[in-house]
C-alpha cells in the first residue's frame, strides 16, 4: 500500500528546471501524489530570461509559487544576503505545504539554502545530478557535495557518478542512474526542425552557425584577460559563421558578461538571445549536429550533457566543467586565442559522417524507470530521512 505524498520541486534556473520536468510530469501525470514548484533566482528576473515564471505557469497551472528576492547581484559577497533572504522566505513555505519530499537539482547556492532549510525542518530530499564533479566551478562542487551529503536520496544521470557517491559513502541502494532527464525530450523530437530554425533566424543554405553561452568566470585569476580574448574570438569567428549567443547563468558577474555582449550590437551575424527557450534551443543544436551545420560553444553543462543526443561538437572553454564526464564530441580549450580558432576551423570544416558518438547520459525506459523508483522511495513504512554516525 502507498499513501499519496506531497512533493516540492525547486528550481533556481532555467537549466536545472529542464532536468526535473520529465520528472516532474511524470509523477503529475501517472501517480496520485500531489506535485508543488517553487521557483526563484533567474526565473523571476526580467534582465536575465524575461522571467521565465510566466512560460512555466503555463504549463503549471495549480500548486506554483514564486520566491522573488529584491537586492543587487554581481559580486561574490552579494551571495550571503541573497542566501540569508530566499531561505527565510524558502523556509516559511515549505512549513506552510507540508511536503514529504523536496526536489532538488545540481549545485546552485540558492539549492543548497533550500536543501538545508530541507533538512531542517526533517523533510527527505531528493537529489539530482550528485556526483558529478566540475573542478573550475566557484562554488559548484563544494555546493553539489554538500547537498549530497544532505539529501536521502540520488537520481544521477550517468554510472560515474554513481561510483563515486558509493565511494563517499552514500549507500548503493538510495542511488539510482536515471541518465539525463531532458534527453527524453530530445528523443521525441520535440523541437525545431531544420526549415523553422533557418526560417526563424533567416540563415543561408549550407549557412555554418554557433551556439554560445559562457557563464561567469568567477574564480578566474586572468578573468579580464579571458573576456577580451573571447570578444576578438566572437569578432573573428562572425565572420565565418552565424553566432547565435544565449545569456549567462544568475550568478555573481552575469552583468559584466552581458555588457560584454553589448559590444557585438552593430554586428549583424551575432545573434543576443535571454533565453531562446527549449524547442528553439534543441532546433539548434540539432541544426549544428545531425547537419554538419556547426558547433556548440562556452562552458555551460549543456555542452556536455545535450548536445551529445545530437551529434553536436562542443568546443568546452577553461575549466568550468573539466571533471564532468564528457562524451567524445566535447573538446576542451584554455582561454588562448590561437587555440581557440584553431580547434574551431577544424570544427567548421569538418566533413559529415553518419559515425555516432556514445552517449552516458542515455535514457532507457524512463518513465517506468521513474514510477518504479519512485513506488521505492515513497514506500508507506520506509523510514526516509538520512541517519548521520556521530
Amino acid at each position: 500500500m502507498f499513501i499519496k505524498k506531497k512533493i516540492v520541486f525547486f528550481s533556481g534556473n532555467r537549466s536545472d528546471y529542464s532536468i526535473q520536468e520529465p520528472i516532474l510530469n511524470i509523477l503529475k501525470n501517472y501517480t496520485q501524489n500531489k506535485i508543488f514548484l517553487i521557483l526563484s533566482g533567474s526565473h523571476s528576473n526580467k534582465q536575465m530570461v524575461g522571467s521565465t515564471f510566466k512560460n512555466i505557469k503555463k504549463k503549471n497551472k495549480k500548486n506554483i509559487f514564486k520566491i522573488q528576492v529584491k537586492g543587487e547581484f554581481n559580486k561574490i559577497e552579494d551571495i550571503n544576503d541573497f542566501n540569508n533572504k530566499f531561505q527565510k522566505k524558502f523556509s516559511f513555505l515549505i512549513k506552510k505545504l507540508k511536503p514529504d519530499f523536496v526536489v532538488l537539482t545540481g549545485d546552485r547556492y540558492e539549492t543548497f539554502s533550500a536543501g538545508f532549510a530541507a533538512f531542517l525542518e526533517r523533510i527527505p530530499i531528493i537529489h539530482i545530478e550528485g556526483g558529478d564533479m566540475t573542478l573550475g566551478g566557484a562554488y559548484d562542487d563544494v555546493i553539489r557535495h554538500s547537498l549530497s551529503r544532505l539529501s536521502s536520496f540520488h537520481l544521477v544521470t550517468n554510472k560515474l557518478s554513481k561510483s563515486r557517491l558509493v565511494k563517499w559513502d552514500e549507500k548503493k541502494e538510495k542511488i539510482f542512474n536515471i541518465g539525463y532527464p531532458p534527453g527524453v525530450e530530445i528523443l521525441e523530437k520535440n523541437f525545431a526542425n531544420k526549415k523553422e530554425v533557418e526560417k526563424i533566424f533567416n540563415f543561408n543554405k549550407g549557412e555554418k552557425v554557433i551556439i554560445f553561452t559562457l557563464h561567469p568566470l568567477t574564480n578566474s585569476n586572468s578573468k579580464k584577460k579571458d573576456y577580451k580574448i573571447l570578444l576578438k574570438v566572437l569578432d573573428d569567428l562572425s565572420k565565418k559563421a552565424k553566432i547565435i549567443i544565449t545569456y549567462p547563468n544568475f550568478d555573481p558577474g552575469y552583468k559584466e558578461i552581458i555588457k560584454l555582449y553589448k559590444k557585438f550590437k552593430s554586428n549583424k551575424n551575432i545573434i543576443i538571445k535571454k533565453n531562446l527557450g527549449k524547442y528553439l534551443y534543441y532546433g539548434i543544436l540539432n541544426y549544428c549536429g545531425n547537419y554538419n551545420n556547426g558547433f556548440c560553444m562556452g562552458n555551460s553543462s549543456s555542452g556536455i550533457k545535450e548536445a551529445i543526443f545530437f551529434n553536436c561538437n562542443v568546443l568546452d572553454l577553461g575549466k568550468r566543467q573539466l571533471g564532468r564526464l564528457a562524451p567524445k564530441n566535447v573538446k576542451n580549450v584554455d582561454f588562448n586565442f590561437n587555440k581557440i580558432m584553431k580547434m574551431s576551423d577544424l570544427i567548421l570544416n569538418k566533413k559529415k559522417t553518419n559515425k555516432k558518438f556514445q552517449n552516458p547520459y542515455s535514457v532507457k525506459n524512463f518513465k517506468n524507470n521513474i514510477l518504479k523508483i519512485s513506488r521505492k522511495i515513497f514506500k508507506e513504512k520506509n523510514s526516509q530521512l538520512k541517519k548521520f554516525i556521530i
